[in-house]
């Protein structure tokens, strides 16, 4: 396994940038958390719908939280695959 580095931007203005924050672990949760909604259309097939509640529930000391909060983060996390011959 190969350390890569990790780096998150905030989606706001650079004016707005609070700063970098670095050694930041990867948070284990998203953004977003899916529901998918299934209704038929009456021709027996389905419409599948995705429902996304996006939240900012993130730990602290992760680059979920850093971005969250207005900075750009910094962190190493381990590529679980690598090109062949890379």
């Amino acid at each position: 396994m190969r350390l890569q580095t990790n780096i998150n931007f905030p989606s706001c203005p650079i004016s707005e940038y609070k700063g970098i924050l670095r050694n930041r672990v990867m948070a284990t949760n998203a953004f977003y958390i899916d529901r998918y909604k299934m209704e038929p259309n009456g021709n027996d097939k389905w419409i599948l719908t995705v429902d996304a509640t996006y939240h900012e529930d993130a730990a602290n000391g992760t680059d979920f939280r850093a971005v969250v909060d207005g900075y750009i983060s910094v962190g190493r996390v381990q590529n679980l695959h690598t090109p062949q011959g890379k």
